[in-house]
């Protein structure tokens, strides 16, 4: 413990500064992400409680009931005076798998651009897996999966279709997400170099 303090007292003002504002940045990137493909699946929450809803699940994810927990308080508060909370919770999940693919993506091309000498070849296959299969069902799925007989006469079915329609194929809405995942992505991974060169470790970018 004296060696944990000893290191945090070392640490640049400066370093404190950007990762702070730079944490704060990627937050709002991802919140705006996040309303966007709840905005293209017919949520019309405004996107200032839709930042409230981010950051109250948030400190929720960290401080309370975990991920699954934060992660179901926003989608049901996004929602808030429609009843729409199955979507509210779909967007919340079209926003984690999403987020997995671009992460998968990126560590897929930097594996290669950089060389793959730390990152094992099973490791390599699963992100391909992962960025196949997801991809897969998020542009399919929505095609197959109406045409099974119990999507139209379960309650199962019709709430399978709510779900489905929260994730975006548009184009133009595909491309602004991901251009905003990137961003996100490439900035928490700065933030990293940022934090370790504030205690004296260079770690290259």
């Amino acid at each position: 413990f004296e060696n944990l303090a000893k290191t945090f007292r070392t640490i640049s003002p400066w370093a404190v500064f950007l990762v702070v504002v730079g944490y704060t940045t990627g937050q709002l990137l991802s919140s705006l992400k996040w309303w966007t493909i709840a905005r293209s699946g017919g949520i019309t929450t405004p996107y200032p409680t839709a930042l409230k809803a981010y950051f109250i699940g948030m400190f929720l994810n960290c401080f309370s009931f975990g991920m699954l927990g934060g992660d179901a308080a926003r989608g049901i508060l996004v929602a808030q005076g429609q009843p729409r909370k199955t979507e509210g919770l779909a967007s919340v999940i079209a926003d984690r798998i999403h987020g997995l693919i671009v992460l998968s993506c990126i560590a897929l091309v930097t594996s290669a651009m950089m060389g793959r000498d730390r990152v094992s070849p099973d490791l390599i296959q699963l992100l391909l897996l992962l960025v196949v299969g997801c991809s897969a069902g998020w542009l399919l799925g929505p095609w197959l999966l109406p045409r099974l007989p119990f999507m139209k006469t379960t309650k199962i079915g019709l709430k399978l279709q709510q779900v489905l329609a929260i994730f975006p194929r548009d184009p133009k809405t595909l491309v602004f997400i991901t251009a905003i995942s990137i961003a996100f992505h490439l900035l928490q991974i700065s933030l990293h170099t940022v934090m370790a060169a504030g205690m004296g470790i260079e770690i290259p970018f």
